[in-house]
C-alpha cells in the first residue's frame, strides 16, 4: 500500500473512531498510519504521518481512560520527538512546529479519568498492540486464554485491511487461510460483546475476500451465515458495527448467488444491501466515512437488481443512481467503486442489453490505461478484466480503421491485459480469459489466437468446481459456469471448426469430471514431481472412501493445492475431435448430435459430428426454450407429452435428413445417433419425436437407434468398457414393500433370466442370504463382492430434488442411495474408466432426470456410468409401473439373446410401438401381464418413451 493510500485510510479510519469511540477503530488507524511513516520518501511526509500516529494514541489514551493513559501518552511523545523539524521545507516548517508544541503539551498531564470501556485486559492489549511489533506473532500460534484471544482477534482486524485491497494470488491466500483460522479459534473463548463483533465481522469479510479469489462457495456459505449472526443480533449492536454487519450480509449474498447462478438469491441480498446503505446515510454526519460506505451499498444494491430483474428499464435507473452517486461524491475518488461500474457498464454495452451512451458517466468515458504488470495494487484478475472489457466496448464501437489512435490503445489494453493474466492460469476466472479473447478478436481478427485465450480460461471453471470440497458445493459451482457458457459456446461457433465443440465440452460434466479424476490425481502429482502432495492426497481419498456413507470428510486446502500443483495439465481438458471420433467408431456410433436451444446469443439448432470430417451445426429455428410445449412439459404436466413429442420431431426432421435417413422408411440397420442435449433440452424424450407418416405417426426411434451421453468424454469413458457378458446378478425388489409390479418383475426377471447372483427385497423368501436392501449392502454388493454382478436391476421408488447430488433409490428401511454415494464409489475406479463393467437397469422413477443444473447431467444413470457401470438405461420422468416391468422384461428377453443394451431398448421400444406386436413365448406365459401386454395404450409414449440409454 502506498504512502498516500495509507494515510488516506488511515485519516478515514481514525474520523469514524474518533464518533464511535471504538478502540479496535482507533488501532487500525494506527497501524494505518505507522504504514504510512514506513512508506513515506521524504521528511515532509514522515512528519505529516507522525503527527497522526501521535495523535491517534492520544485518542487512545482519551477512550482507554486512566488505565491505559500512561502508555499511550508515552507512545505519542515517542514519535513526536523524532520528528525533524529542521529537515522540512520552510513554508511547512512552522505549521508543523506549531502542532508538534500542542501535542506535546498534551501528553504532559494526564486527562481527566474516564470509565474505560473495555476491562484492564484491554487495556494492557491495547498497550501491546500499540508497540505494533506483536501483531504478526499474534496469529502465530492459537489463543489459551481469553486475553489472547482478544489480543489475536484485535491484531487480525488490523492485518486484514491489507488482505482486503491486495492483488490475487497465492501470497495472499496463505495469510487469509491463518487469519480464518486464527479467529475463529479465538471466537472460542467468552470474550467481551464488542471484541465479539469484531472477530465475527473480521472473520465473515476475510472469508468473502477468500471466495472472491478462488470461488469456493463454502466460504461464502461461512460468511453468510456470520452475517446472519450479526444481523439477528443487531440491536446489541453499535450505529456503525450495524452497517459493517448489513453490509457483510448483503455482500456475501450476493456473491454467492453469483458464484453459484442463483437468481432468487440475487433478490435476497437487495433488500439488506439498501438497509446498509441508508443506515449509513443516516451516519454519515457523525462519521465521515460512512457516506462512501453508503455509495458501495447503494451501487451493489442497485446492480443486484439490475441483474435479477434482466429488465432495460432497470438497467437505466441503475446507472442514472450511480451517475448522481459519482457527481455527489467526486471529491472523494474511489478508483474500486469506479471499476466496478465500469465493468458492469462494459458488460452490457458489449452483450447489447441496451444503449447506455446517453447516460455515459465523465469519470468513465476516458479511453483505458494499459495495466503494468508489475503495478502493486491494479493487477488483480478483477482489474484485468476491467481493462479487458473497457477495452473490449472500446473495440466494438469503434471502425476498423487501422489508423484510429483509440483503437491502437484499445488494443495495448488488451495486449496488457494478456500479459498480466500470466499468473491466473491456476484460478483463473474463465470470464476475463473469454473477455480477452473477444476483445483480441474484434482488435486483430485472429480466431485462432482468440481461441487459445479462450481455451486458457475455460480451464477455470473446471479446476473452480474440482477444489469445491463436496459434491453439493461442486454442483453449485458448476451452475454458474454453466450460466456463464452461453457467451463462449456462440463465440465459438461462430468461428466453427472444432471451436464449438470444444466450447461444448468444456463446460459441461464438471461434477462427474471431478468424481471420476480423482483416482488419476495420485499418477498425476507424483508425474509433476509433487510425491509430497500426491500422499496426502491418497491419504484423503481413502479416508473419504471408507467414511460412513452419511459423513463428509472436507479437506482444508488439499484440493486448492492440487489445482495450483496441475494447473498445465490435460486433467480437465475437453477430449479431442479425433479422440471423440474413435469412440464413435469403437462404439459403433454414426453421429454425435449436440441438441442446442437457442440463447440471447445463438440460433437453435445441432452441433453434429460425423466419424469423419469437422462439426456441422444445423440451424433449426423451431428450437427455441419459450415453445409452450416445452414450457408444459418442464412444469411436469403430463398432458403436455404428446405435444412435446410432436415439436420434438419437428426439430429432428432438419438432422435426420442431414444424416442420410428416409423419414418415410424404417431403416435396417438404423443410423446410430447420440444425442448430448444442451440445458433444458436435457428433459425432452428427443427419441419419441414424431411426425405424421403414410399409415399414421412415425417416430424418431424407428427411424434412428438413439443414445444419450452428457458429454463427449462420457463417450470416450463408455468406449473404454464393455459390458460384463456374465449373467450374475444383483436385484433390488420392492425394498419399500408398495410396488406390486416392480416385485412381479423382479421375479420374473430372476425366474427366466439371472437365476444366480443376489436378489434383495421381497419376496423375503428369495432374499439372498437373510440380507436387507440397505444402502451398505448395496453398495457392498456392487463393488466388493468376489464375483461384481454383471447384470443389475433396481425395481424400487427413485426421486429427484433441486440438489441432484441426493437424488436416490429409496431402499430398506426408507434410506437412500443417492447420487452422492454413488460418486465417492466413483472416486475408487481406475484412472481411465477401463475394465468391464455391469449392464445397469433403472426401472424406478426419474432416475435419468434432475430438476436443476440440466448441464452436468447430475443423475443416477450417469453416477452409475461414472462408479463402473459400462451400460445404463434409466427413466426420464416417473414412470408406470406396470407398463415398466412390461419394457424392462422385453428389453432383458433381447439381452439374453444376445442383443446389445443399446438396440435391447430400441427393440423393447419398438415391439411396445408396435400395434400388432408379437409376444414372445416366455413372456406369454406370465399372466401377470396379460392386461398389460394386450393393451392398446401400451404404444402411448407415456409408457415407453421416458426410458433411455447411455453408455456401451
Amino acid at each position: 500500500m502506498t504512502y498516500h493510500q495509507s494515510l488516506s485510510q488511515a485519516r478515514l479510519l481514525f474520523e469514524r473512531a474518533r464518533a464511535s469511540g471504538d478502540v479496535p477503530d482507533h488501532l487500525a488507524a494506527a497501524d494505518l498510519a505507522l504504514r504510512a511513516t514506513r512508506a513515506a520518501e521524504d521528511d515532509l511526509q514522515r512528519a505529516v504521518a507522525g503527527l497522526l500516529e501521535a495523535e491517534i494514541a492520544l485518542a487512545v489514551a482519551d477512550a482507554l481512560g486512566e488505565l491505559g493513559a500512561e502508555s499511550a501518552m508515552s507512545a505519542a511523545r515517542s514519535r513526536l520527538e523524532v520528528i525533524d523539524l529542521s529537515a522540512l521545507p520552510g513554508e511547512q516548517r512552522a505549521g508543523i512546529a506549531e502542532r508538534v508544541a500542542e501535542l506535546l503539551t498534551a501528553c504532559g498531564a494526564p486527562p481527566a479519568p474516564m470509565a474505560a470501556p473495555f476491562g484492564s485486559h484491554m487495556v494492557d492489549l491495547a498497550n501491546e498492540v500499540l508497540a505494533f511489533e506483536e501483531l504478526r506473532e499474534a496469529l502465530a500460534a492459537p489463543p489459551t486464554t481469553a486475553d489472547e484471544a482478544s489480543m489475536v482477534i484485535v491484531a487480525a482486524s488490523m492485518l486484514f485491511i491489507p488482505l482486503a485491497s491486495a492483488p490475487a494470488g497465492e501470497s495472499i491466500e496463505g495469510p487469509l487461510a491463518a487469519l480464518i483460522n486464527s479467529v475463529e479459534a479465538a471466537l472460542a473463548f467468552p470474550l467481551e460483546s464488542t471484541v465479539r463483533t469484531l472477530g465475527l465481522l473480521t472473520v465473515g469479510n476475510a472469508l468473502l475476500r477468500r471466495c472472491e479469489l478462488r470461488g469456493d462457495i463454502a466460504d461464502a456459505d461461512a460468511a453468510v451465515e456470520v452475517g446472519r449472526s450479526l444481523v439477528d443480533g443487531r440491536e446489541e449492536l453499535s450505529p456503525a458495527n450495524a452497517v459493517d454487519a448489513l453490509g457483510l450480509l448483503g455482500n456475501a449474498l450476493f456473491r454467492r448467488a453469483v458464484a453459484a447462478g442463483d437468481a432468487s438469491g440475487i433478490c435476497e441480498s437487495v433488500p439488506i444491501l439498501e438497509a446498509a446503505a441508508d443506515l449509513a446515510a443516516d451516519l454519515a454526519a457523525d462519521i465521515p466515512d460512512t457516506s462512501l460506505i453508503a455509495r458501495h451499498n447503494h451501487l451493489n444494491a442497485a446492480l443486484a437488481r439490475d441483474l435479477a430483474t434482466g429488465d432495460d428499464a432497470e438497467h437505466r435507473r441503475t446507472f442514472e443512481s450511480v451517475r448522481r452517486l459519482i457527481t455527489q461524491h467526486s471529491s472523494t475518488p474511489d478508483v474500486r467503486f469506479e471499476m466496478q461500474l465500469d465493468s458492469v457498464r462494459h458488460y452490457h454495452r458489449v452483450h447489447g442489453r441496451v444503449q447506455v451512451d446517453g447516460i455515459e458517466c465523465p469519470c468513465l468515458a476516458q479511453t483505458p490505461r494499459p495495466l503494468r504488470p508489475s503495478a502493486p495494487a491494479g493487477d488483480t484478475l478483477g482489474h484485468i478484466q476491467q481493462t479487458a472489457m473497457h477495452a473490449l466496448s472500446t473495440l466494438a464501437a469503434l471502425s476498423d480503421d487501422p489508423d484510429d489512435l483509440e483503437r491502437h490503445q484499445a488494443k495495448r489494453a488488451v495486449s496488457a491485459a494478456i500479459d498480466a493474466m500470466g499468473e491466473y492460469s491456476s484460478i483463473g476466472n474463465w470470464l476475463t480469459f473469454h473477455v480477452v479473447a473477444m476483445a483480441l478478436a474484434f482488435a486483430d481478427h485472429e480466431p485462432e489466437a482468440a481461441l487459445h485465450h479462450l481455451r486458457r480460461g475455460m480451464r477455470g471453471p473446471a479446476w473452480r468446481v474440482f477444489t469445491q470440497p463436496t459434491p453439493g458445493l461442486a454442483v453449485r459451482s458448476a451452475r454458474a459456469a454453466s450460466h456463464e457458457s452461453d457467451r463462449a459456446i456462440a463465440f465459438c461457433l461462430s468461428i466453427g471448426g472444432d471451436c464449438g465443440l470444444y466450447a461444448l465440452e468444456a463446460g459441461r460434466t464438471l461434477v462427474l469430471q471431478a468424481a471420476t479424476a480423482s483416482r488419476a490425481l495420485g499418477e498425476l502429482l507424483q508425474a509433476e514431481g509433487a510425491a509430497e502432495l500426491a500422499a496426502q492426497w491418497e491419504e484423503h481419498r481413502i479416508r473419504w472412501l471408507s467414511a460412513p456413507v452419511s459423513d463428509e470428510v472436507v479437506p482444508d486446502d488439499l484440493r486448492q493445492r492440487i489445482a495450483a500443483a496441475l494447473a498445465d495439465s490435460d486433467l480437465v481438458e475437453p477430449p479431442r475431435t479425433a479422440d471423440v471420433q474413435a469412440a464413435m467408431t469403437e462404439l459403433g456410433i454414426d453421429a454425435v448430435a449436440y441438441v442446442l436451444l437457442a440463447t440471447p446469443f445463438t440460433e437453435g439448432g445441432f452441433l453434429t459430428l460425423r466419424r469423419t470430417g469437422e462439426p456441422v451445426f444445423i440451424e433449426v429455428p423451431e428450437m427455441r426454450p419459450d415453445q409452450p410445449a416445452l414450457r408444459s412439459h418442464l412444469a411436469g404436466q403430463a398432458a403436455a407429452l404428446d405435444a412435446v413429442c410432436d415439436w420434438a420431431g419437428e426439430c429432428l426432421q432438419p438432422l435426420l435428413r442431414h444424416l442420410g435417413i428416409d423419414l418415410a422408411e424404417i431403416p435396417d440397420p438404423p443410423v446410430v445417433c447420440a444425442l448430448v442435449p444442451v440445458g433444458v433440452a436435457g428433459a425432452v424424450p428427443w427419441h419419441a419425436g414424431r411426425w405424421a407418416a403414410e399409415g399414421g405417426l412415425r417416430y424418431a426411434v424407428q427411424a434412428a437407434e438413439f443414445t444419450y451421453a452428457a458429454s463427449a468424454g462420457m463417450i470416450c469413458t463408455a468406449a473404454a468398457r464393455t459390458v460384463d457378458p456374465g449373467d450374475h446378478s444383483l436385484i433390488i425388489a420392492n425394498p419399500t414393500r408398495d410396488l406390486l409390479f416392480a416385485e412381479q418383475e423382479a421375479m420374473a426377471l430372476r425366474a427366466d433370466f439371472y437365476r444366480t447372483g443376489t436378489y434383495l427385497g421381497y419376496p423375503k423368501a428369495l432374499a439372498s442370504r437373510g440380507l436387507e436392501a440397505t444402502p451398505q449392502t448395496v453398495l457392498a454388493e456392487l463393488f466388493d463382492a468376489s464375483t461384481p454382478p454383471g447384470r443389475v436391476v433396481f425395481a424400487c421408488h427413485g426421486s429427484t430434488g433441486s440438489d441432484p447430488t441426493k437424488s436416490g433409490l429409496w431402499l430398506a428401511g426408507s434410506a437412500r442411495l443417492s447420487v452422492h454415494d454413488l460418486l465417492r464409489r466413483a472416486a475408487g475406479r481406475p484412472a481411465a474408466g477401463k475394465g468391464i463393467g455391469p449392464f445397469v437397469f433403472l426401472s424406478a422413477c426419474t432416475t435419468d432426470a434432475t430438476d436443476a443444473d440440466h448441464d452436468e447431467v447430475l443423475t443416477l444413470a450417469t453416477a452409475f456410468l461414472s462408479a463402473g457401470a459400462a451400460s445404463v438405461i434409466g427413466s426420464l420422468w416417473p414412470i408406470d409401473d406396470e407398463a415398466s416391468a412390461v419394457l424392462s422384461y422385453m428389453v432383458h428377453h433381447f439381452v439374453s439373446e444376445g442383443t446389445p443394451v443399446r438396440q435391447a431398448l430400441r427393440a423393447a421400444q419398438l415391439w411396445m410401438v408396435d400395434p400388432d406386436r408379437a409376444v414372445p413365448d416366455d413372456l406369454a406365459g406370465r399372466q401377470e401381464f396379460d392386461d398389460a401386454v394386450g393393451s392398446e395404450e401400451l404404444a402411448e409414449p407415456r409408457y415407453w418413451a421416458g426410458f433411455a440409454h447411455r453408455g456401451r
